[in-house]
């Protein structure tokens, strides 16, 4: 069997776990692995990061890991350009998907790429915030297969590719 019938068929079983409070679950945790969130987010642990109030252990390498998913993001709007990955919804007749799937491919999801740089860029400095960030990854990379948007395999080549891009960049000493 070949992985486009295995993809299709884990995103048909998955739709049937659907469930309305799921639904909003993971539209929220979907929401917090956007761009539009880390932008405000990261804002706001900067600001606070300037004026000298502390929130989180060793703030500024967790503001440093926080490039990573910027550059994740970054290349892998590249990868979607070139790929160009028809959305499940258009690929699989009558497949149901709770959101508007977004205007760009599928491959690879950037929303997991961006959640796992930040964990894994986390993980490889021995960050006390990791385990926790590891959690959020997996859910937001989850909610991207359960909202229908996106394929298994389009969440494993995101998770790919965020800890290529965490590994690369190591451990960001040299934005500062």
């Amino acid at each position: 069997m070949n992985y486009i019938l295995v993809d299709q068929k884990i995103l048909l079983a998955v739709q049937k776990w659907r469930r309305p409070f799921l639904n909003k679950l993971f539209l929220f945790i979907t929401y917090t692995g956007t761009g539009k969130f880390w932008f405000v987010f990261a804002s706001i642990v900067n600001v606070l990061n300037l004026a000298g109030i502390k929130f989180i252990e060793q703030q500024t390498q967790f503001l440093r890991s926080m490039f990573c998913p910027l550059i994740a993001w970054i290349v892998g709007s590249w990868i979607k350009r070139l790929v160009s990955r028809k959305r499940p919804s258009e690929a699989i007749s009558g497949y149901l998907r709770v959101i508007e799937s977004p205007n760009c491919g599928s491959f690879p999801s950037s929303h997991t790429a961006g959640a796992v740089a930040f964990y894994a860029s986390l993980q490889l400095n021995a960050h006390p915030s990791a385990l926790v960030v590891g959690v959020w990854a997996f859910l937001v990379s989850f909610s991207r297969l359960y909202l229908g948007v996106h394929y298994l395999s389009d969440i494993l080549g995101g998770a790919l590719l965020g800890s290529a891009i965490a590994f690369a960049l190591g451990s960001g000493h040299f934005l500062f």
